[in-house]
């Protein structure tokens, strides 16, 4: 089988507002800003966390299987655009919903599935969620991507596992809000620079009925340094090439990967 390994990618991160609770509003939304990427040779498209609903604590109403109308409509876009599109929803289980993250290719079809690992007990997200048990990567035009949500920022060694996997770039999709962002613009920064990875991190703007949110989406090359942010408190579809040579080349210049004493769970 052949495989076409590349060397530059192009991501569109969608960073917009959500409408709390209400899958027509939110699709609509995509739609108009996935729009704006025509004749812009995008490659990869990137959706926020619980994209069609909102980071709520109330996920059963809205809780659907894999094959229900947001996986449906993240498919459809992808085929339609012919690009990559990533996003997450509430996915219903025999117990509590899981917070999934799902990735279609070109064609629409599904080729990673991940579920939300780490639950943020202040706020009750432990009760109302079922968490993920195992980090997914998938092989992407020959560049091994994986995929986090959200609180699972502040949990180094998932990612560590998934460098140690050969990931070249992992996708972080949350809705993080404004009174801890300094930590997401710190943490993202820090996963690229101690794993010599891209790190691509997808927010939101706005408001849920608790929570202020303002955005800072970025793309992080291995170095740890800024190579493209969002404005903040801004609706924009912000644009970014991820170069996968300065990935070996960091590693190679700085190989600290090599030189760590792997642990037992981590190997």
């Amino acid at each position: 089988m052949y495989v076409r390994f590349i060397m530059n990618m192009r991501v569109a991160l969608l960073q917009f507002d959500i409408a709390w609770e209400n899958k027509k509003k939110n699709f609509k939304k995509v739609e108009e800003l996935i729009s704006q990427i025509k004749g812009k040779d995008v490659d990869f498209v990137v959706l926020p966390e619980l994209f069609s609903i909102g980071y709520t604590m109330n996920p059963k109403p809205f809780a659907e299987t894999l094959s229900g109308e947001t996986p449906g409509f993240l498919s459809e876009l992808a085929k339609r655009y012919q690009v990559y599109v990533l996003g997450s929803f509430a996915e219903s289980t025999d117990t509590k919903p899981k917070n999934s993250a799902i990735l279609f290719n070109k064609e629409g079809k599904m080729i990673l599935h991940y579920s939300k690992m780490h639950l943020f007990s202040a706020i009750g997200e432990n009760k109302n969620y079922a968490p993920g048990e195992e980090t997914s990567l998938v092989e992407v035009d020959g560049q091994k991507i994986g995929v986090v949500i959200c609180y699972d920022l502040r949990f180094p060694e998932i990612f560590r596992k998934m460098s140690s996997q050969g990931a070249t770039c992992i996708f972080v999709i949350a809705n993080w809000p404004r009174v801890r962002i300094k930590y997401w613009d710190l943490l993202l920064k820090a996963r690229a620079a101690e794993n010599q990875l891209f790190i691509v991190g997808e927010n939101i703007i706005g408001r849920s009925p608790d929570t202020d949110y303002c955005g800072h989406s970025m793309v992080i090359e291995p170095a740890g340094d800024v190579i493209a942010s969002a404005k903040e408190n801004a609706e924009e579809v912000l644009i970014a090439d991820l170069d996968f040579s300065l990935v070996d080349k960091t590693r190679n210049q700085l190989p600290l990967l090599k030189d760590r004493k792997p642990l037992g769970f981590w190997k």
